[in-house]
């Protein structure tokens, strides 16, 4: 899982559902994301890099494709999480919390 920690709470979402941004439809939350390497695994793709600008400047994350969509090295992409594949933890306990508006940018 990819852990965000903000001020506030740390935020989580699952590899599988950071994607390209153009394959998110509804309520998401976007990231830039550069692309740092790209993992053939058989049967999918994981592809890892930093997030570039917004509260996560160089936060590394991770995500699971099922083809590499076209991404290449060291390129730049937009990304996204839908709302509801959030994940929402208390700083200090880190007990999962309700789900909230997030905005990383």
């Amino acid at each position: 899982m990819n852990l965000v920690e903000l001020a506030e709470h740390i935020v989580g979402f699952r590899p599988e559902h950071l994607r390209p941004a153009s394959s998110v439809t509804g309520d998401a939350v976007s990231l830039r994301l550069r692309v740092e390497n790209i993992e053939y695994l058989g049967a999918e793709w994981i592809v890892s890099g930093s997030v570039g600008g917004g509260r996560l400047d160089g936060k590394k994350v991770f995500s699971r494709l099922t083809s590499a969509q076209g991404l290449a090295l060291e390129g730049t992409y937009d990304f996204a999480v839908p709302q509801r594949e959030l994940r929402f933890f208390d700083r200090s306990t880190e007990k999962r919390v309700a789900p909230r508006a997030v905005s990383l940018q």
